[in-house]
């Protein structure tokens, strides 16, 4: 019978660094697909009501993301 090991710490870390990327591309890709307002931009509001995160630090990466997209 062949013993399993444990996750090392450094995968453990860059599967959460991984995971937290995905989740600020969710955020972009969600502000991106808002339509616009006005001519000026998006509403900056949406982003607080589409945001599914409800616990950190998930809830501030999307929010990031989502931002950041915004501003481009």
């Amino acid at each position: 019978m062949k013993k399993l090991l444990a996750p090392r710490r450094e995968d453990s870390a860059s599967d959460g660094a991984f995971r937290l990327s995905r989740i600020y591309a969710e955020g972009w890709n969600a502000a991106r697909k808002m339509p616009l307002t006005d001519g000026n931009g998006f509403d900056e509001a949406g982003g607080t009501i589409l945001n599914p995160y409800k616990t950190e630090p998930q809830r501030s990466r999307w929010a990031e993301g989502f931002a950041k997209a915004m501003d481009s």
